[in-house]
C-alpha cells in the first residue's frame, strides 16, 4: 500500500514542540530572519514568548519524511545524521536521510527541509526563517520519495527514531487506514486482561520521557472502566509533570448504570493541574455526524491547545445542534434507559449460546465468537446487521455490537443467534 503526504502542517508538531522544556539562552525576542514576518504560525504559538524559557535545546526532533537537504544554509549544525529507507535492498538504512536519497539524485520534493525548518532553523542568522525550537536538533529520516512512499518503509523510519534518540517524531502525511497507525507512537502492551487495566503495569510503563498518557474510561471496545480507588492510585503515583487525559466519551451511559465505584474525572481537576477531560456529543447524544466534542482542563492547558487548533475547528451548526442537545433530556434519558437494558439481554443471549461477552458501561458489548470474526462480521453484513470486528484492535475473534432501539437490539439478537447456532 502508498501513502502519499499531505501539504505541510504544522499543528502536530507544534502541540509536540510546546511539550520541549529544556532551560538555555534565550533568542532574540526580534529576529534576523528576512522571513519571520511571513510566520504567522510562530506568532500563533507565541513562540517568542516562550523562547526566554526553552528554545528546544537537548531535544531531538525526527523528520520522517523526503530527507532534509545537508547543504541548507538556514539548519546548519542542527541537524543529526539520520537514516534513508527508500530505494533501499531490505529493511535496514541505506543512507543518512539526505533528500537527494541514495542514488545521489535531487529529489523534486523538498518537503522535508521546509518541515525541518518549521522545526528548527537557525534563528537570527540573517537566512530564510525563524525556527520554532531553534536549539533543537533534526534527525531527518528519509522515508518518501516525491512525496508518496510505503507503509512499510514510514514503519521502519518511526522504529528507527524510537531506537535512535529521537524525543518527538513528526508526520506530515495523509492516508487511511494506515495513517492512524502510524502516527499513534505510544507505548504497546498486549491484551491481556478484558475486564480492566492494569494501573500498576501501566505506571511501570512510564518514563522520564513519558509527557501524555491517555486513559479511556470506560473503555472502547471492551466496555471495561477503571474504579474510583485506581482512578485515585493513577493520580497519586503518575509523575506531576505528565498531563493524564481521560476520554468519557461514553460517561453519560456509564454515570447511571448502577456502579458505585465509577470515577467521574472532574470531581479530581483540584487533585492534578495537569488533568483533562474529554467528552462528544457523538455518542448518547447522537450527532456523530456532526463531529462536535469539548475539553475540560485548566486554563494554561486550554491556552497551550488553542494555540494550535485550527480555527474554525467546529461550524456553527454543530454549535448550535450541541447547546440544544444540552436540553434534550427525554432524548438521553430514552438513550440510556436502552443501553441499559439492551446490554444485559445481548449478553444472556450470548451466553446462552455457550459465548462470552463482557459487562460494559458504554452502549455496545465486546462478544468472543471463539472463531474468525470476519467472516461471522460478513454473515451479519449480509443480513443487514452491521458489527465491528475486533481484529485491528489485537482481538481476532472478538465483534463489538452496538445496541440501538428496543426493536433494532432485538433484531441484532436474533441475527446472531442464526448465524452463530450451530
Amino acid at each position: 500500500m502508498r501513502l502519499s503526504r499531505k501539504a505541510a502542517t504544522t499543528g502536530s508538531l507544534l502541540a509536540a514542540m510546546a511539550m520541549v522544556t529544556s532551560t538555555t539562552t534565550p533568542a532574540h525576542a526580534a529576529t534576523n530572519d528576512p522571513l519571520r514576518t511571513q510566520q504567522w504560525s510562530l506568532d500563533q504559538v507565541r513562540a517568542e514568548q516562550a523562547w526566554p524559557t526553552s528554545t528546544g535545546a537537548g531535544a531531538v526532533v525526527a523528520v520522517v519524511d523526503t530527507g532534509v537537504d545537508f547543504a541548507h544554509p538556514d539548519l546548519g549544525a542542527n541537524l543529526l545524521q539520520g537514516a534513508t529507507f527508500t530505494g533501499c535492498q531490505g529493511t535496514s538504512p541505506c543512507g543518512n536521510g539526505d533528500f537527494r536519497g541514495p542514488d545521489g539524485e535531487n529529489n523534486a520534493d523538498e518537503h522535508g527541509t521546509h518541515v525541518a525548518g518549521i522545526v528548527a532553523a537557525v534563528t537570527d542568522n540573517g537566512i530564510g526563517v525563524a525556527g520554532t525550537a531553534p536549539d533543537a536538533k533534526i534527525l531527518p529520516v528519509k522515508v518518501l520519495e516525491d512525496g508518496s512512499g510505503s507503509f512499510g518503509e514510514i514503519a521502519d523510519g518511526i522504529r528507527w527514531s524510537a531506537d535512535n534518540g529521537a524525543d518527538v517524531i513528526n508526520l506530515s502525511l495523509g492516508g487511511l487506514p494506515g495513517l492512524q497507525a502510524l502516527t499513534l507512537t505510544g507505548v504497546e502492551s498486549d491484551v491481556t486482561d478484558l475486564l480492566g487495566c492494569d494501573v500498576e503495569a501501566l505506571l511501570a510503563t512510564v518514563t522520564d520521557k513519558t509527557r501524555v498518557v491517555f486513559l479511556a474510561n470506560p473503555n472502547n471496545p471492551t466496555g471495561a472502566y477503571l474504579p474510583r480507588a485506581e482512578f485515585e492510585r493513577l493520580l497519586a503515583e503518575l509523575p506531576a509533570q505528565v498531563i493524564l487525559v481521560v476520554d468519557e466519551a461514553y460517561h453519560e451511559f456509564a454515570i447511571d448504570a448502577g456502579v458505585e465505584d465509577y470515577p467521574n474525572s472532574l470531581d479530581h481537576r483540584s487533585d492534578r493541574a495537569l488533568l483533562i477531560t474529554m467528552r462528544t456529543f457523538s455518542k448518547i447524544y447522537g450527532l456523530a455526524g456532526l463531529r462536535v466534542g469539548y475539553g475540560i482542563s485548566s486554563p494554561a492547558i486550554i491556552d497551550y491547545m488553542n494555540r494550535i487548533r485550527r480555527p474554525f475547528n467546529v461550524n456553527s451548526v454543530a454549535q448550535a445542534a450541541a447547546v440544544a442537545a444540552l436540553d434534550d433530556t427525554e432524548h438521553i434519558e430514552r438513550s440510556r434507559k436502552a443501553a441499559h437494558e439492551g446490554i444485559p439481554a445481548i449478553i444472556e443471549a450470548m451466553v446462552a449460546l455457550g459465548f462470552r461477552a463482557y459487562p460494559s458501561l458504554g452502549n455496545f458489548v465486546l462478544i468472543d465468537v471463539r472463531q474468525d470474526a470476519t467472516p461471522v462480521y460478513e454473515r451479519l453484513l449480509r443480513r443487514g446487521v452491521i458489527v465491528r470486528p475486533m481484529g485491528p484492535w489485537g482481538l481476532p475473534a472478538h465483534l463489538r455490537v452496538s445496541v440501538g432501539t428496543p426493536e433494532q437490539t432485538a433484531r441484532v439478537i436474533g441475527t446472531l443467534t442464526e448465524v452463530l447456532s450451530p
